[in-house]
């Protein structure tokens, strides 16, 4: 037990160190304007994001975990964040060790990837889960047939875009967008994820 602490310290560090590889940009759950992040069941609880405009300048983004790791996405990419019961979700297929999703969700399938599975590397301990059971929390997205499985949902906060440590460059890990100093929360590209799931499904492939 006294290595969670260095466990959870090394994941930041892990997090922090994937800035690195490209140096140091990317583009908020709202029906009014709002800038997006990239230019250009068992019962569910379902959690809205206070709408509010913002100026162009401005994001508004919603904080999460996933395997202990601090993340953040764009909240005008997201339709609503449901809570559900993990043994609900059916194993549809995987590529390249990740592995897609399917839930049911009013009538309609989602497609969904693990957080966890994006940002860990494949064999890293922090990737398995201990058996089918418990909640998690899944950010459907905005028109589209996706979603992103987490295990924590926190606040939605407003920061100004400068507040961001943009990734200028994508060489790899394209879903990086950036850090959100101050937060200490990995940014996420949402349209990069959608890629993903579209990738597992050989749409426009």
């Amino acid at each position: 037990m006294n290595n969670i602490p260095n466990a959870n310290n090394a994941l930041l560090n892990y997090i922090d160190a994937l800035l690195l590889d490209g140096v140091v940009e990317l583009s908020g759950f709202t029906e009014e304007p709002v800038t997006p992040l990239c230019p250009e069941s068992s019962t569910e609880v379902e959690k809205d994001i206070p709408e509010n405009s913002l100026d162009a300048r401005q994001l508004r983004l919603l904080l999460f975990k996933a395997a202990n790791i601090p993340l953040a996405m764009s909240s005008a990419t997201i339709e609503v964040v449901i809570e559900a019961e993990r043994a609900i979700l059916k194993r549809v297929m995987s590529k390249d060790g990740i592995v897609l999703w399917q839930l049911n969700h009013r009538g309609k399938n989602i497609h969904v990837l693990d957080a966890r599975e994006i940002i860990l590397p494949s064999g890293h301990p922090g990737r398995q889960v201990n058996g089918d059971r418990g909640k998690v929390h899944i950010l459907i997205l905005k028109g589209v047939a996706y979603g992103l499985l987490c295990d924590d949902v926190g606040e939605s906060i407003e920061i100004d875009r400068q507040d961001v440590e943009w990734r200028q460059q994508r060489p790899s890990r394209l879903w990086l967008a950036g850090m959100v100093t101050g937060y200490n929360h990995a940014l996420l590209d949402e349209k990069e994820i959608i890629h993903m799931c579209e990738k597992i499904l050989n749409i426009g492939n």
